[in-house]
């Protein structure tokens, strides 16, 4: 298996896919729909867990929804396609464009991903929300302590905030802490399913 599946297929990011579920369900719950049948997409799907998620939580109140992979690797989408076949999956760079039609998506899922606020916004519904999940500047602190990794960008929430003016107003902000403790196996395949892959030394993996 690829690194981000073996290491995703734990729910290692399990404490993230609670809160993207609960803001989901919430958005449903606090509106009416007019009979048509709701689309939600993951921008950057991954091997599409957090779409699962999303899936799971709002399918007792809209069971008819519509769930929707989008992700720059073939690799990627092919896990997410063969996840469910019910879902609609292709591969799409963000970064030009998104192949969805403007005012089609309620709910529009981007978590540690290539971001593009005017396309977001150009799809989303009037009343539709972007869940964009970025990492914190203690995100993998002991590993990059231990290891001398890449250092997470400073004050990226309000980056991420300045970038999406004029498209995207931010509504809420909800933060996710949570320490775990992994063998040597997990602990490499973190490290290979972020930048610090193109980076990393013999030396620091094996450290």
């Amino acid at each position: 298996l690829p690194a981000p599946r073996r290491f995703l297929e734990p729910a290692h990011y399990g404490g993230l896919e609670q809160p993207v579920a609960t803001i989901a369900s919430r958005h449903w719950r606090s509106r009416a729909t007019d009979g048509h049948q709701p689309v939600v997409v993951d921008v950057g799907c991954g091997e599409g867990r957090l779409l699962a998620g999303i899936g799971d939580a709002i399918a007792p109140v809209l069971p008819a929804v519509r769930l929707v992979g989008l992700d720059l690797s073939k690799d990627a989408a092919t896990m997410t396609a063969r996840r469910d076949r019910t879902w609609e999956v292709a591969v799409a760079d963000v970064r030009r464009g998104l192949p969805l039609r403007d005012g089609s998506v309620e709910i529009l899922l981007n978590s540690f991903a290539p971001r593009n606020a005017a396309a977001f916004s150009r799809a989303l519904t009037p009343d539709g929300i972007a869940i964009v999940a970025i990492p914190s500047d203690d995100h993998l602190v002991e590993l990059r302590d231990a290891v001398d990794l890449l250092r997470v960008e400073p004050m990226k929430l309000e980056r991420l905030v300045d970038q999406s003016a004029g498209y995207l107003a931010l509504a809420d902000v909800v933060s996710v802490d949570e320490s775990r403790t992994f063998d040597a196996m997990a602990i490499d395949d973190i490290l290979m399913m972020t930048p610090n892959a193109w980076h990393l030394t013999k030396a620091q993996r094996r450290r």
